[in-house]
This record gives structure tokens, C-alpha cells and sequence, in this order.
């Protein structure tokens, strides 16, 4: 059950989005990649308004609605400080991935496609750096840290280090990734929508590893109150 929790569902997932993309009938790729509403329609499609970007939208919205229930919850204040700001990180990427909502307006009032990225991390031209940043914390978050805190006696660290079992859900993101790219290359993609973000299905791991993390760290016991020196790890 472990292994279907941490690595099996969200390999099923996106296999089948991957199935479905790939598949060249335009009635299936549509469920990834919609083509828009404006006759004629276009087989370029929207992205946007898929079930591979819009299952990142409801994994962050999950992972928000936690945090929340989190803080409200707490009762040190260093506990609350922590949530705000992963609230705040979060509400951030929520935001930033759904452009700010421009899509959906797009959408809703049969706009052409938008013209200029509202988001930040497109505008600011480091896509690329952002994601090496974003794999760089992944790596030594669920990697590291837990092989750390293992060596260490610190409370705060064994609090904080992620369980092992991350460390499949992430060798599936890598090779669920790899074999996205693998068939985009090869041209099995008929409609072009994901070529330039074929990296999504990777993103889609991303934040499902935050939500469990976020998900098991909230059902954790808070190592000590503010006032106190952490001494022991608690069971």
C-alpha cells in the first residue's frame, strides 16, 4: 500500500495522460491538451485547460487547503510562523501555474490565445534556472536530509527529514520524465501543445511529493514548544 501511496499512483496517472497524448486521436489528446472553442478549431490546443496541468492546479489547492487547516490548528507560535510561510510559497506557485487565472478568463470569455505570460517566472525569462533550483531543493529535501538526520540527534532534523520512501517516488518522476521526452522526440505527438513543456509530467510529480509531505508533516506531533529545547525525538 506504501509503494501504490508514494509512487504507484501518480505513475498511473500520468502514464495515462502520457497514453492519451501520445495516442494521435485528436478526441483523446483533447483531454490533455483541449483544442480551443473558436471555429475553426485549432489543433495546437490548450494545455492549460488539461487534466495533466490542471491535476498540478488541484494538487496545490490540496496541499493549501492543509497548511490552513494547519494553522488554524497550531498552538506555538513557531509552528504558525512555519505554515505562513509555506501558505505563502504555496499561493505563490498556485498562482504563478495557473497564470493568474488569464487562461480561464481567456476561456470563459472565447478570447484568442493570450498574448505576454503574466506570470513571473515566464516574463522573467529563468524558467530553466527556477526548475535547476527546484530540482536542487528535491535533491537534498528528500535525498539528503533524510541520510543526514539519520547521523544526526537533532529532533528538529528527524521532524523534518522526509521518509525514505520519497526516494521511489522519485526515481518514477525521473523516468516517467525520461520516457515523455523519449516519445516527443521520436514525433509521436501529432498536436505540438506540450512540446516546448513536455517537462509537466515531471512538475506533476513535484507537487504531488509536496502534498504527501506536507500531508504526513501536519499529522506530526511539534518537536517542543517554542520556549523549549528540543532534547529528545518524541514517538
Amino acid at each position: 500500500m506504501k509503494h501504490l501511496v508514494f509512487w504507484g499512483l501518480p505513475t498511473i496517472y500520468a502514464l495515462v495522460v502520457m497514453g492519451l497524448y501520445f495516442s494521435g486521436v485528436h478526441a483523446l489528446i483533447d483531454w490533455v491538451t483541449p483544442r480551443t472553442t473558436t471555429l475553426p478549431w485549432s489543433d495546437y490546443g490548450n494545455r492549460e485547460l488539461g487534466i495533466l496541468e490542471n491535476a498540478q492546479h488541484l494538487l496545490l489547492l490540496i496541499t493549501i487547503f492543509i497548511i490552513i487547516r494547519a494553522l488554524f490548528q497550531a498552538t506555538v507560535w513557531m509552528q504558525r510562523l512555519a505554515m505562513l510561510v509555506a501558505l505563502s510559497i504555496l499561493l505563490f506557485m498556485f498562482l504563478e501555474e495557473i497564470d493568474y487565472g488569464s487562461h480561464f478568463w481567456d476561456f470563459i470569455t472565447a478570447a484568442a490565445v493570450f498574448e505576454g505570460d503574466v506570470n513571473y517566472h515566464n516574463n522573467s525569462g529563468k524558467t530553466a534556472l527556477m526548475k535547476k533550483i527546484a530540482d536542487g531543493i528535491m535533491l537534498v529535501w528528500f535525498i539528503l536530509l533524510p541520510v543526514i538526520a539519520n547521523f544526526r540527534k537533532s529532533v528538529w532534523l528527524r521532524y523534518l527529514a522526509p521518509t525514505r520512501m520519497f526516494f521511489f517516488t522519485l526515481v518514477s518522476a525521473l523516468v516517467v520524465s525520461r520516457l515523455a521526452h523519449y516519445l516527443d522526440d521520436q514525433g509521436f505527438a501529432i498536436r505540438d501543445s506540450l512540446s516546448n513543456n513536455i517537462s509537466e509530467f515531471r512538475e506533476l510529480f513535484t507537487y504531488y511529493i509536496w502534498f504527501l509531505y506536507c500531508l504526513l508533516m501536519v499529522r506530526q506531533p511539534w518537536p517542543a514548544n517554542s520556549s523549549e529545547k528540543p532534547t529528545a525525538s518524541k514517538s
